[in-house]
């Protein structure tokens, strides 16, 4: 009897495990990812790296939710644009007021592709994430152990 509600409890805690590493992301903008990319635009890939989710704003527009391992790809005209992310629920144009959220504004160049990792910064009482730029290496080394995010868009 007890072997069997070992063996139970052993197999509850691999599949709780299981479902508790498996990261994702939900994207609401059109999704470049292996795309050309235009000279009049710039890539941006968010990336990851925690167990909390949070949501991405771009210009104060929610771009998607993005978890553990998840990542987002998306093209922005050039010029100047501020990306967001927050573990909040909010509107976006009050993005960086709130304890945990950061900014990181970009002046986008036309044919350039820019890697972003979200770092925790945090403890265990607060979620906080900031930006941080990757060289090209370390982005693709990054984005390859990424999952591909839930596209919730349709062009």
């Amino acid at each position: 009897f007890i072997f069997k509600t070992m063996k139970k409890i052993f197999l509850y805690a691999i599949l709780a495990i299981a479902f508790v590493s498996c990261g994702s992301a939900r994207q609401f903008v059109k999704f470049t990812d292996k795309e050309p990319l235009s000279e009049d635009k710039g890539r941006v890939y968010v990336m990851l790296r925690g167990n909390h989710e949070l949501s991405i704003f771009c210009d104060d527009e929610l771009t998607g939710r993005i978890d553990k391992n998840g990542y987002l790809a998306f093209d922005l005209p050039v010029g100047l644009h501020k990306l967001g992310a927050t573990p909040h629920a909010h509107a976006g144009i009050t993005l960086g007021a709130a304890e945990g959220e950061d900014i990181f504004k970009m002046n986008i160049k036309g044919g350039r592709t820019y890697y972003l990792e979200l770092v925790f910064r945090g403890n265990v009482r607060n979620v906080r994430y900031a930006f941080r730029l990757l060289d090209e290496e370390a982005g693709k080394t990054t984005l390859r152990h990424s999952t591909k995010p839930q596209l919730n868009y349709i062009d």
